[in-house]
C-alpha cells in the first residue's frame, strides 16, 4: 500500500481521498511559504548594515581588514576594534552593488524563507518524515525570530546555525568524515561572520553529553567507559573548537565574545541588551510576548512528553532558556529549539498520515491566519514588505542632502545617524559616533550626548574638532533649541525632515542650505 495513504482511513483507497491528502499538503505549503515570505521581506534598516556594508567596501578597495574604530574625527578613532563579522561585510557590500537598496529587500525575504526551510527539514528528519510537523516547526521558527528580522549579520548565522543542527542530526544517524568536514566547513564561515558562533561547539557539547547520558541511564550506569559510539562526537567537539580559530583574529575574537557577553554594560543604553524578564519596556515589544508564548508551549510539551524526551533535548532546552533569559535578541533561538525538541514529545501515533492530514489543515489555518495579522498589523517587527518604519533610516531627500559633494567636515551627530552618514559620505563626512556601543564605550557615548545640552562643552569640543555640523534627532534638538548656541544664531537649520535635523554652523559656507 502507498506508504502517503497506509494510515487513512478505509477509504483512503479511493481516489478522491488521496488527492485531497495532496491537496492540502498543496495548500500549507503554498500559505506557509507566502506568510514567510510576507513576513520577511522588510527594506533595509537598522544603523548595523551600513557599517557592515562600508567596511566590506573597504575590505574590498584595501585587501586588509580595518583593526581601529577609523571613522570617528576624535582620537578615539585609533582604538583597537574586532571586525568579526568581516566576511558577511564584504557580502552586503557586494549585496548593495548588485541588488541595490530596493532590491535587498527581497534578498531579506530569502533568508526569512532559507531559515523556514532550514528548519522545517530538521523538524522532517526529528519527526520520521511528517510533513505537517515540519512545516510547523519552520513556522516556529520565523514566529519566534521574527521580531529582529532585519539585514545584520545575526541573521546569516542563523542561517547557518540551522544548517549545522541538521548536519549533526545526521552526524547522530550516521557518523561520517563527509559530514565532518561539512560541520568544519560551516563552523570556519560562522566564525568570520557572527559572534554567536561560539554557540557551535555548545552545540556540539551538548549531543556529546546528552548522548553519554543518554547510554547510561540505558545501561543503568553499569560502566562510565563511553561507548565507541561516542568517540566521533568527542572527536567533533574537539575540531569545532579548533575551526573557532580559524579566523584573522585567533584566540583575540574568542576573548573579545566572551568578554563582550560578560562585562558589557551595552544593557543599561541598548533595548537589545536588556535582560528579558527584567525591564517593563519590554512589554511592549511584540517579540517578547511571541517568546513568552512560545517557551510556555515548548515547556508544556515537554512535560507531557518527559518519558519520550532524552538528555540532549533536555540539555538543549535548558541551555537556551539560559540564554534567552540573559537578553531579548537571544529568544530568537527559542523557536529554533522549538522544532528540534517538540518532534520527541510527540507520541508514536502523532507521526501516522492520519494525523498528519489533520495536521495539514491546521497549518493552512495558522498560516492563513498569521498571514492576514501579518497584512494587518505588520509582522512582529511592526513592519511590512517595502514600507520604512525604521527611525534612523534616512528620508530620500536627507540621503541627497549629505550625498551633496560640496559638504565636507566634522558631523557630531546622534549615535543611531553615524552608521548610514559613514556609507553615504565617509571621508569627506566624518561623524563623532557610530553604532558600535561596545567599542566606544558608555563614557564616551554619554560624552557625545551630553555636548547638547552644555554651551561650553559644545563650544569648546566645536573649537578643538572645527565642527561645522550636527546630525541630530528631533528629541535632540528640541533639548539644543534652549542653548545659547541655538538663540544666539550661532547655528542654522541646513536641513529638516521628519527623522532628523542637520545644522549648519554660521560662520560656515559649504553647500546652500535647504528649505
Amino acid at each position: 500500500m502507498n506508504r502517503c495513504t497506509s494510515s487513512l482511513p478505509a477509504t483512503s483507497k479511493s481516489g478522491p481521498v488521496v488527492e485531497s491528502f495532496s491537496g492540502w499538503r498543496i495548500t500549507a505549503t503554498v500559505l506557509m511559504v507566502v506568510c514567510a515570505i510576507y513576513a520577511s521581506t522588510v527594506r533595509l534598516s537598522g544603523d548595523d548594515f551600513w557599517l557592515q556594508a562600508k567596511i566590506g567596501e573597504l575590505i574590498v578597495q584595501d585587501h586588509a581588514i580595518p583593526r581601529t574604530l577609523l571613522f570617528p574625527f576624535t582620537e578615539i578613532a585609533s582604538e583597537n576594534f574586532n571586525a568579526h563579522e568581516w566576511l558577511l561585510s564584504i557580502a552586503f557590500h557586494y549585496g548593495l552593488v548588485i541588488l541595490g537598496e530596493d532590491g535587498m529587500s527581497f534578498l531579506i525575504g530569502g533568508l526569512g524563507l532559507a531559515l523556514f526551510i532550514a528548519m522545517a527539514r530538521l523538524t522532517y528528519l526529528r519527526s520520521d518524515g511528517n510533513y505537517a510537523i515540519a512545516l510547523m516547526g519552520g513556522y516556529v521558527t520565523l514566529l519566534a525570530e521574527n521580531y529582529r528580522h532585519v539585514l545584520r549579520p545575526e541573521l546569516p548565522a542563523l542561517i547557518l546555525m540551522a544548517i549545522l543542527w541538521n548536519l549533526l542530526e545526521a552526524f547522530k544517524t550516521k557518523p561520517s568524515l563527509r559530514h565532518a568536514l561539512w560541520v568544519a566547513f560551516i563552523m570556519v564561515v560562522w566564525a568570520n561572520s557572527h559572534g554567536s558562533f561560539i554557540l557551535g561547539p555548545v552545540m556540539v557539547g551538548i549531543y556529546s553529553a546528552g548522548l553519554y547520558v543518554d547510554e547510561l541511564v540505558d545501561s543503568g550506569s553499569r560502566t562510565w567507559l563511553p561507548s565507541p559510539s561516542i568517540l566521533p562526537w568527542f572527536g567533533l567537539l574537539l575540531m569545532t573548537s579548533v575551526c573557532c580559530l580559524i579566523n584573522p583574529f585567533g584566540w583575540e575574537l574568542i576573548e573579545f565574545v566572551f568578554s563582550f557577553s560578560t562585562t558589557s554594560d551595552a544593557s543599561k543604553h541598548l533595548t537589545e541588551w536588556l535582560p528579558t524578564l527584567a525591564d517593563t519596556r519590554l512589554l511592549n515589544v511584540r517579540g517578547f510576548w511571541i517568546a513568552i508564548m512560545v517557551w510556555l508551549l515548548l515547556t508544556a510539551l515537554i512535560i507531557v512528553g518527559r518519558r519520550r524526551v532524552g538528555a540532549v533535548e533536555w540539555l538543549f532546552f535548558l541551555a537556551f532558556t539560559f540564554l534567552a533569559y540573559r537578553a531579548i535578541r537571544f529568544p530568537v533561538y527559542l523557536g529554533m529549539v522549538a522544532a528540534y525538541i517538540v518532534p520527541a514529545c510527540l507520541p508514536a501515533d502523532w507521526r501516522q498520515k492520519s494525523h498528519e492530514f489533520r495536521l495539514l489543515k491546521i497549518c493552512s489555518a495558522v498560516a492563513f491566519a498569521t498571514l492576514m495579522g501579518v497584512v494587518w498589523y505588520g509582522n512582529a517587527a511592526e513592519n511590512r514588505p517595502f514600507t520604512l518604519g525604521d527611525k534612523t533610516k534616512f528620508t530620500v531627500p536627507m540621503i541627497k542632502v549629505l550625498s551633496d559633494p560640496s559638504l565636507h567636515g566634522n558631523v557630531l551627530n546622534s549615535m543611531e545617524f553615524g552608521a548610514e552618514l559613514i556609507y553615504l559620505s565617509y571621508p569627506r563626512l566624518r561623524p563623532s559616533v557610530d553604532a558600535r556601543f561596545d567599542s566606544y564605550g558608555s563614557d564616551y557615548n554619554l560624552f557625545n550626548e551630553a555636548l547638547l545640552h552644555n554651551d561650553k562643552l559644545l563650544d569648546e569640543y566645536v573649537e578643538r574638532y572645527d565642527v561645522p555640523y550636527l546630525l541630530i534627532n528631533h528629541t535632540q534638538f528640541e533639548s539644543f533649541k534652549r542653548l545659547t548656541n541655538w538663540t544666539s544664531a550661532r547655528w542654522r537649520i541646513y536641513f529638516l525632515d521628519q527623522r532628523a535635523v542637520l545644522l549648519q554652523r554660521s560662520d560656515v559656507r559649504q553647500g546652500r542650505p535647504v528649505s
